[in-house]
C-alpha cells in the first residue's frame, strides 16, 4: 500500500457525492474500497444495468497492479527492487512505472524541483514512512550527508522505459503522485467500458467526467485543515467541476509536533526538512489527477506566496490555498478557480 498524506480528506468526495448529487438516482452505481493505505470511492452515472461486484473486482485488480509496480511497502513491488539495486546501470520498467517517473521529472522541472520523488530517504529519516519519529532535530551533518543523492536529477530517463540512478544510493518514492495515478486509470477504464459520467475517488483525489444523476456538473467539497478531520470534518468551499481533476494536499492529517513546532510529511529538497510554513492545504486543478497530485505536493513545498507567484505564469492550472494564521483560515486562489466557486 501507498502511504503519504493518510486518509487525505477522504470525506471531500464521497459524503458529498450524496449530500449534492442524488445517490437515490436508479442510474448512480457505486462502489466502494480500500486501496493504497486509504480508501476508494467510485460512482457511475449510466443508462445501462451494471453489475457491481464485477466492475469492482475490475477496480481492484487494476489498483492491485498499480500497488505492484510503484508501491513502496510491498518487498517485490517494481518499486522496491528499484530502490534496492546498488546500481547505474539502466534498468527497464513497465510503461506505467515509466509514465508515472516521467510525469515526475515533468512536474519537478515545473517547480524549479520543489517536487522531488528522490526524498525518500528523508521521508524515512523524519518519521513519516517506517522509521520512528525523531527525538531531536536531525542534525545538519546528518543532512548533509544524505543530500549527496537527493535531487530529482539524479534519476536520468533514458527512454524505451529505461531509467538510471545517477548514484547507486538513490531511491525514489511516488506516494505524492501515485494516487492521482490510480484515479486517473481508473477514469480511463470507465471511460473505455462503461460511462463518461463518473467520479472516481482515491484518498481525497478525484477526476469527475461528464454530469451526476441530475445532469449537473459535480458538485465537490473542500474540507477545512484541521487536524481532527476525521472526528470533525467542515466544509470550507465547494466547486463544480466536469471533466476534470482536482487533488489536495496539507500539512493537517500527517504531522508531529516536537519541542513546540511543527513538522509535516511534506518534505522540501531544498532544507531537506519537512515544510513548517502556516500554508495548510493546496487544492489544484489539472487534466489529469496525477499532474494535480504532483503539483498539489510542489506548490505544498512552496508555501502561499511561491504557489501564488508560480500559478501566474502556469495558466493551465487553478489553485485553492488555505493558510494558517492565528487560529483562523484565510484562502487564496487564482482567478480561474473563483469562478468555480459558488
Amino acid at each position: 500500500m501507498i502511504i503519504l498524506k493518510l486518509y487525505k480528506h477522504v470525506l471531500i468526495a464521497f459524503s458529498l457525492i450524496c449530500l449534492f448529487n442524488s445517490c437515490e438516482s436508479k442510474k448512480a452505481y457505486q462502489i466502494s474500497g480500500k486501496t493504497m493505505g486509504t480508501t476508494y470511492h467510485i460512482t457511475v452515472i449510466s443508462s445501462h444495468q451494471l453489475d457491481t461486484d464485477s466492475f469492482k473486482n475490475k477496480v481492484d485488480s487494476i489498483l492491485q497492479q498499480v500497488n505492484m509496480e510503484m508501491s513502496t511497502w510491498i518487498p517485490e513491488s517494481d518499486i522496491s527492487r528499484f530502490n534496492r539495486l546498488q546500481s547505474t546501470e539502466p534498468v527497464k520498467i513497465p510503461d506505467d512505472f515509466y509514465l508515472v517517473v516521467q510525469t515526475a521529472n515533468d512536474v519537478s522541472e515545473m517547480t524549479n524541483g520543489a517536487f522531488d520523488i528522490t526524498v525518500s530517504p528523508l521521508i524515512e529519516l523524519w518519521g513519516f514512512g517506517r522509521g520512528r519519529q525523531p527525538k531531536t532535530e536531525i542534525s545538519k551533518k546528518r543532512l548533509d550527508s544524505i543530500s549527496q543523492f537527493i535531487g530529482y536529477k539524479k534519476i536520468e530517463l533514458l527512454g524505451n522505459n529505461h531509467i538510471r540512478k545517477t548514484d547507486p544510493r538513490v531511491t525514489i518514492n511516488l506516494s505524492a503522485i501515485a494516487k492521482g495515478f490510480g484515479v486517473d486509470k481508473i477514469a480511463d477504464f470507465i471511460s473505455s467500458f462503461y460511462s463518461t459520467n463518473y467520479l472516481v475517488e482515491i484518498g481525497g483525489e478525484i477526476v469527475v467526467s461528464g454530469l451526476n444523476a441530475n445532469a449537473d456538473k459535480w458538485q465537490l467539497g473542500i474540507v477545512r485543515p484541521e487536524a481532527d478531520l476525521i472526528m470533525n470534518s467542515q466544509v470550507q468551499n465547494i466547486v463544480a467541476l466536469s471533466n476534470q481533476a482536482m487533488a489536495t494536499s496539507g500539512d493537517y492529517m500527517n504531522f508531529y509536533e516536537m519541542n513546540g513546532k511543527r513538522y509535516s510529511h511534506t518534505i522540501d529538497p531544498s532544507t531537506l526538512k519537512p515544510i513548517t510554513h502556516q500554508l495548510a492545504s493546496v487544492s489544484v486543478i489539472a487534466k489529469t489527477c496525477m499532474l494535480a497530485d504532483a503539483i498539489a505536493t510542489g506548490l505544498d513545498v512552496m508555501g502561499r506566496k511561491r504557489a501564488m507567484d508560480w500559478i501566474a505564469s502556469h495558466t493551465d492550472y487553478q489553485i485553492y490555498l488555505i493558510e494558517r494564521e492565528n487560529g483562523k483560515y484565510n484562502e487564496f486562489y487564482s482567478s480561474g478557480f473563483r469562478r468555480l466557486l459558488p
